[in-house]
């Protein structure tokens, strides 16, 4: 519901969702097959949402405007499948029994100002909240003796309230007849406060039935309880102070310039149970960029971006110790993560006219000191002190991690985009990217994402507006899985499948009536039935939904 009433205007609106865990399709994916529809447990969600704007026009170049956002969820999970349907025993269930997300937004907006320093101006003052639990529930099997397995259970229990309250300004002066510019700053506070429990208790389980699971043939031998939290409670300050200049040189080259300051500061706040002495790390740099338009043509510009980057470690990443969210790692804390640095740098051309587009575009990305997961190698483990040794055996984690610094991180590659639309109504286009990333150091590719994708779609529209339709197709191509020696082979296997899915979509105009007009879509996604993952979810395996329809009826007034 939105409206206005002379200097006031306002927009309410709501959002209820009530789903079902849902199923992937039977088929082949790398290594794992599913002879049926199978479910993807936990995925299933009911949740809601309250959203609203509310602003005030003191005259006509000036207001001020206040933003609300409340969400809330009831118990899901990241989804899991049965693991002897992937030939495992091992299982990982990932549940977040709640989350509560609240935000609260407060802006001023002022242009046509006759000031010397600004002829628009912009303040926002933004506070948001974020509570969400965390439960792990993981059963790990290994061989003892004949037919008998040891069995470590573990469940983890993690509440996290994470606050934030922002403020950010910004204005801009014209000056002249060729330069735009802007300046401005920023400041940001992360409050971070965390809560962990874990108990772990161990059994001998014997292999009834391969194709059951195993069950506990003794009471726990060992149990153990920790209330400890594996992040500290911290807080994350950043602010940052960036000016830049949009010009124009000539009636064919357009151009901009800027700089920027950023300073980070995290601090590990007192924690029950934990020795937070030296966590605390600063880090600051000047950033900047430069890019240019060149309108070779009244239809063709050629344009190019060099700018540079910094990033220092989240919280998570520079203070977390203890078994993974995933729960199938142990995460060693590094104390000495230091930020990451990048030269970024992309060239290319677009063409554009009435009824057709081509872009075409390269780009490299250098990251110095990027911050990546490693694998430790069973050597490395062996030189850990004893008491970690043992945390890291009960906790029943496959593998133990740790964020580290890579030399140099590099990512380069091209992407292109073509469409046309037709007179009559039909419109076709595509898009290609290819995807080069690796570790400078060691060769090896960065994982998890793909190497070359490509999407098309074509489309016809009544000339009338009565109805339409469309059909839509997305391919990935197939990447390695594994980028460590010490890395796990994950059930998909050492290469994450290609995979390509179809989509068809319509809709229809039924009637219009006065200011009414009733419209009905309808969108059948994954058409053919595919069994396939996202890539950042495939060495879990966390399928996709097999077939399903999307039907939507539309009354506007």
């Amino acid at each position: 519901i939105q409206g206005r009433q002379q200097k006031w205007a306002f927009n309410l609106g709501a959002t209820y969702r009530d789903s079902s865990d849902y199923l992937a399709a039977g088929g082949s994916y790398g290594d794992i097959t599913l002879p049926d529809d199978t479910p993807v447990n936990d995925t299933g969600l009911q949740d809601d949402s309250i959203y609203g704007f509310l602003s005030y026009d003191f005259t006509d170049s000036q207001l001020v405007s206040f933003r609300f956002n409340r969400y809330r969820a009831g118990e899901t999970g990241f989804g899991w499948v049965d693991p002897l349907l992937l030939g495992e025993l091992d299982r990982v269930q990932i549940t977040y029994p709640f989350q509560d997300f609240d935000r609260y937004t407060m802006e001023y907006n002022a242009s046509a100002l006759q000031s010397v320093l600004a002829n628009t101006a912009r303040v926002n003052l933004l506070y948001q909240e974020n509570q969400r639990e965390l439960v792990n529930n993981i059963d790990a099997y290994s061989p003892f003796s004949g037919p008998l397995l040891f069995h470590i259970g573990v469940t983890t229990e993690n509440f996290t309230d994470l606050s934030t309250l922002g403020l950010r300004a910004e204005a801009s002066k014209i000056l002249g007849d060729n330069h735009l510019l802007s300046y401005g700053g920023e400041y940001y506070d992360d409050d971070s406060f965390n809560t962990d429990y874990s108990f772990t208790y161990g059994a001998l389980a014997m292999q009834m039935d391969p194709t059951l699971p195993p069950e506990d043939i003794t009471p726990p031998f060992f149990t153990d309880e920790d209330d400890i939290a594996n992040t500290p409670n911290a807080e994350n300050i950043a602010f940052g102070l960036f000016a830049q200049d949009q010009f124009l040189l000539g009636s064919r080259f357009s151009g901009t310039v800027g700089i920027r300051y950023a300073n980070t500061e995290t601090k590990a706040k007192e924690t029950p149970g934990l020795d937070t002495a030296g966590l605390d790390f600063s880090d600051d740099d000047f950033v900047g960029a430069v890019s240019g338009v060149y309108q070779a043509t009244n239809n063709l510009n050629l344009v190019g971006t060099l700018g540079t980057a910094f990033r220092a470690p989240n919280i998570v990443e520079r203070l977390f110790n203890g078994l993974t969210p995933e729960g199938s790692g142990y995460q060693i804390l590094n104390p000495d993560l230091q930020s990451e640095t990048s030269l970024n740098w992309d060239l290319g051309l677009k063409y554009r006219r009435m009824n057709a587009i081509f872009e075409i575009m390269i780009f490299r990305n250098e990251i110095t000191d990027g911050i990546v997961q490693e694998f430790l190698s069973d050597e490395e483990i062996a030189q850990l002190p004893p008491d970690v040794q043992e945390e890291i055996e009960n906790s029943g984690a496959g593998v133990v991690v740790q964020q580290q610094n890579a030399s140099k991180l590099r990512y380069e590659g091209v992407e292109t985009t073509i469409g046309w639309r037709g007179s009559r109504g039909f419109s076709i286009g595509a898009n290609y990217t290819y995807l080069d990333s690796e570790r400078v150091d060691t060769g090896a590719p960065t994982g998890d994402t793909y190497n070359n994708k490509f999407n098309f779609n074509t489309r016809y529209d009544r000339p009338t507006g009565r109805f339409w339709v469309e059909y839509r197709l997305r391919h990935n191509g197939s990447a390695d899985a594994v980028t460590d020696p010490d890395a796990p082979i994950p059930p998909v296997g050492e290469t994450l499948p290609a995979f390509t899915i179809h989509t068809l979509s319509g809709g229809v105009v039924l009637f219009e009536r006065a200011s009414q007009q009733h419209s009905l879509t309808l969108v059948i996604d994954n058409f053919t039935d595919e069994l396939y993952s996202e890539f950042s979810n495939a060495t879990f395996f966390r399928p996709q939904p097999r077939r399903n329809f999307l039907v939507t009826y539309r009354l506007r007034i």
